[in-house]
């Protein structure tokens, strides 16, 4: 389907589809979807080579450390989802927990978007921020190996939920691992989310209890030096989703967690004795923001608890300068002295945790251990500590720089380490000899430097070619957006596509130079593509170029040219503005009615009273849409609100079917000879009835969740086929167009009130509303035509541009109108409560993402409607589509960062990648929308196609 958005020239028509190709590069309209779709697809994945590499260096061994074990035994209590603000606060926070923070180290641990189970674990555990090839597998399994805390420990032991356990148990000489059924990760308001806690607690007390004896089955494993607890507990995660972080059930899960802590302590305590060899530390993967969400950069989801103590642990944080990240304000609700406060990245708990076991910090640790946490006995224990940090990220640093030395395209002919990397080496030997000599202090601080240049070198190691790559990017965009504009332009019938002579030939020599120097600096594949793909659009434009008719350039009035240009780029920065801030969307719409309110206004003057009522009608949908992108995207669930969109669509339908239809204003619609009526009111009252069922259902599943009570299978299964079968009776209604885009977009409103939380089934019905507006307009501004073909039979010209601006202006406000790039990073489970309520992270995302598309693919049926009714080539408006989506790219891809805050970081990614995919996942919704739209005449001149349906 995605290739067939174009339909297939006949014989006849064969100089009108000669111009939709590509010149110079292939002849076939649907080989260049392909080829842009697989264009496209080099762009993003761009963004990893230049910017998001893998942090893993392989091959790196072990650093060789001198550390006295303070403890023999590693207790980690990994609460998913729990956030610092709650598990601090003094009145309902976690008592026990607060307790152990006063007479040991705590502060908050900030954790990196995206802040999903997965990635949380991997930083706590392995001490660096997740290999981005962990996307593919959905955070659920082991993209590559690392080095982590379990893989180090002599015996190890795991608790907790399926999805995350075996990641790090599984595989590893040593590990046992303990998991409940999956069946039990539901996130049903009704189910008891904290059992999932207490069946982890339940058993760690359990088997102390039973292993206790003296040759007992792990009597012995567990009287040796060396082991880690790992208790992963989800009660608080799947409370957060079902109740949000702030109700009385996240809190009393909260309690109960305070209260499994203190059991599991007080077991350790009976098991071992009180012989001061047990450390224990408290932290969560990841928080969870107001909306009972996680995923994004939100402060709520980043900032997470750490409290340590018990063998090794300070008692009250010593802080030692650079040790700690910041001195951020704490709150006065928390209770706790901000002068113990001790902040660390979420990565720095891995080194800290080996520290305290007696181990070097993981080989792919990335983390500085906060030697605030560790106690001054033994007097070495933090400068060995630390010097066994510095020597770790050392190693890793020197066999980085060697192989960047290698193959950088950068250090072709120099390469230049950091300047804080000159003569490390040396100094950490002189540390080394510090603390033999008993200056503890001088050492721990000497080698902290150490290893914070360390980092600043492997950071500066990491982007080495950054600038080189981004440069060759930007030039295969540039080139590309001008070959797609110069095959806008007329061309003489019958030159050759096939580029030769010298272009060909300079064209030759350099690629053979670049591959030479790729292959001898063993560069990736795709930088062959991407220094490569600029030279071979230029043959392209070279080409095209030759075969341009400049007589027909002459006859383009530039100043219209020039009008159009600026309008598009008006729209194009807009959007790109709307990125960052929602509400500019809300000014754009008030514009874009004053606009209509103005061409009204001049329509009158000129007694076009048809055209001015529509433009005004139109001015009254775009005003409608502007509220929306200023209302908070934090969704609180309101039946109400998506009730009264249900049944504001059903009205719009109404409305437009009983009066605006027998206007016949596409003329195609015209009464069945037969019938004496016209077709597809059995449709349409199909359609109604299933707006106001889904009405029924949200109303009714809400009710229970509200009550705590579960929802049956039946209406579970009743919201599926209501979904499913929706989008399907479009295809039943009569090939007119105006019944088939009302049949569309009743299609889409009832799948879309099933997924909406708040006030987007209401959106919907606006957007609608303006959509059918739009049409209408445009349909009575199109000048009268003698046409009488299906084809598109003009060329296009440069006031065509306002159609492929407007399809990429509503195409983004279709997605804004109810969120922003943080909310479709994060993971709010409200959307699918009414299809399901069983933990499946892939079928959940993929019935988030669909909620997005949705109204989506009702503005590209609209968008080629319009079209179709203007006799506007589809293919040319395309390539204007993408120029203006690759312009918005370039400044995206330049805004991209690795620095700031990580909401910062996450969402300048998040807007590059949703405007290049844009640019090809614009294509499915096409191809969707050509299968409404594919029968609909073009202008409304075709004959009538009959139907008995009715």
């Amino acid at each position: 389907r995605l290739l067939r958005i174009l339909p297939r020239a006949p014989s006849a028509r064969r100089r009108e589809s000669a111009r939709a190709t590509m010149h110079g590069v292939t002849a076939s309209p649907r080989l260049v979807v392909l080829y842009a779709f697989v264009v496209h697809l080099i762009f993003v994945y761009a963004t990893f080579d230049v910017h998001f590499q893998s942090p893993l260096v392989a091959g790196v061994e072990r650093a060789d450390a001198r550390l006295r074990a303070p403890a023999r035994r590693l207790v980690i209590f990994v609460a998913d989802g729990a956030r610092a603000d709650a598990v601090f606060d003094e009145a309902r926070g976690a008592a026990h927990v607060r307790s152990r923070a006063r007479g040991g180290a705590w502060g908050v641990s900030h954790a990196r978007a995206p802040t999903e189970s997965r990635p949380g674990h991997v930083a706590l555990l392995g001490g660096f921020y997740e290999d981005p090839s962990a996307i593919t597998k959905g955070w659920s399994a082991n993209p590559v190996e690392f080095d982590h805390l379990v893989n180090q420990s002599n015996n190890a032991w795991a608790w907790g939920a399926p999805s995350v356990v075996p990641l790090f148990a599984d595989g590893v000489d040593g590990a046992r691992r303990f998991c409940y059924d999956e069946t039990l990760e539901d996130f049903a308001s009704a189910n008891d989310h904290g059992a999932l806690d207490e069946w982890v607690f339940d058993r760690v007390v359990r088997f102390l209890e039973s292993n206790g004896v003296e040759g007992s089955s792990e009597s012995d494993a567990l009287d040796g030096d060396g082991n880690v607890f790992l208790l992963h507990l989800l009660g608080l995660d799947s409370s957060g989703h079902a109740h949000k972080p702030h109700s009385s059930e996240y809190f009393e899960n909260i309690r109960i967690v305070d209260e499994g802590v203190r059991r599991v302590e007080a077991a350790f305590v009976e098991r071992f004795g009180d012989d001061g060899k047990t450390a224990f530390v408290f932290t969560a993967d990841h928080g969870m923001s107001n909306k009972g969400a996680h995923g994004d950069g939100d402060p709520g989801c980043t900032e997470t608890p750490l409290v340590v103590w018990g063998a090794g642990v300070a008692s009250g944080s010593q802080k030692v300068a650079g040790a700690c990240r910041g001195t951020p304000e704490t709150p006065k609700d928390w209770g706790m002295d901000p002068e113990t406060r001790c902040d660390v990245d979420q990565a720095d708990v891995a080194p800290l945790g080996a520290t305290l076991i007696g181990f070097p910090p993981p080989r792919h640790n990335s983390g500085l251990l906060p030697s605030a946490y560790l106690s001054d006995k033994p007097e070495d224990l933090k400068s060995s500590a630390m010097i066994a940090n510095a020597k770790q990220l050392l190693a890793l640093h020197d066999l980085k720089a060697a192989r960047t030395a290698k193959r950088a395209l950068s250090a072709l002919f120099s390469f230049k380490l950091h300047p804080d990397m000159i003569s490390v080496s040396s100094q950490v030997a002189e540390y080394e000899r510090l603390d033999q000599l008993g200056r503890h202090d001088d050492a721990t601080r000497g080698a902290n430097q150490v290893a914070r240049a360390c980092l600043r070198g492997l950071e500066y190691l990491h982007t080495y070619d950054r600038a080189l790559l981004q440069a060759v990017v930007v030039s295969c965009f540039a080139t590309w957006m001008i070959l797609l504009a110069v095959n806008l332009l007329p061309r003489r019938k019958g030159e050759c596509e096939t580029p030769t002579g010298i272009p060909l030939t300079l064209a030759l020599i350099y690629a053979g130079v670049v591959s030479v120097i790729l292959l001898a600096r063993r560069a990736p594949p795709t930088y062959f593509l991407y220094f490569g793909l600029p030279a071979y659009f230029l043959l392209g434009i070279v080409n095209t170029l030759s075969a341009v008719k400049i007589e027909s350039i002459a006859d383009i009035s530039l100043l219209n040219v020039g009008i159009c240009l600026v309008g598009a780029f008006a729209v194009a920065e807009t959007i790109c503005n709307g990125f960052h801030d929602r509400v500019v969307f809300s000014y754009a719409f008030a514009f874009g009615s004053a606009l209509l309110v103005a061409l009204a206004i001049r329509l009158l003057f000129r007694r076009d009273f048809d055209n001015a009522t529509r433009a005004a009608v139109m001015a009254i949908s775009t005003a409608m849409l502007a509220p929306f992108t200023m209302l908070s995207i934090e969704l609180e669930a309101n039946t109400e609100m998506i009730v009264s969109g249900l049944l504001a669509s059903a009205l719009l339908g109404t409305t437009t079917h009983v009066l605006i239809r027998p206007l016949d204003i596409f003329q195609d619609d015209a009464v069945d000879r037969e019938t004496k009526r016209r077709p597809g009111q059995t449709v349409f009252a199909l359609q109604i009835l299933m707006v106001l069922t889904t009405g029924v259902l949200v109303t009714a599943v809400d009710g229970l969740q509200r009550g705590k009570l579960p929802v049956p299978t039946s209406m579970h299964a009743a919201s599926w086929i209501v979904a499913l079968m929706a989008p399907i009776l479009p295809m039943f209604s009569p090939p007119r167009t105006l019944p088939r885009m009302i049949s569309v977009f009743l299609g889409f409103a009832s799948t879309y009130g099933l997924f909406s939380v708040s006030y987007e089934s209401l959106f919907y019905a606006c957007l609608g509303f303006c959509l059918l507006s739009w049409m209408i307009l445009e349909r009575g501004l199109q000048a009268p035509s003698p046409a009488k073909s299906k084809m598109f039979t003009r060329t296009i010209i440069p006031s065509d541009l306002r159609h492929a601006a407007m399809f990429l202006f509503l195409i983004d406000a279709a997605f804004f109108g109810t969120g922003n790039i943080a909310s479709i990073a994060s993971f709010d489970l409200s959307s699918v409560y009414r299809f399901t309520t069983r933990f499946n992270p892939f079928l959940m995302g993929a019935l988030l993402v669909l909620k997005v598309l949705l109204p989506m693919i009702t503005v590209a049926a609209a968008f080629l409607v319009v079209l179709k009714s203007s006799r506007v080539p589809t293919f040319e408006s395309y390539f204007m589509f993408l120029i203006l989506s690759d312009i918005m790219a370039v400044r995206f891809f330049f805004q991209i960062t690795t620095v700031g805050s990580w909401l910062d970081i996450g969402s300048s990614v998040s807007r590059y990648a949703l405007m290049g995919t844009q640019v090809f996942t614009i294509l499915p919704f096409l191809a969707l929308a050509q299968i409404f739209t594919r029968a609909l005449p073009v202008s409304g001149r075709t004959a009538i196609i009959r139907t008995k349906r009715d």
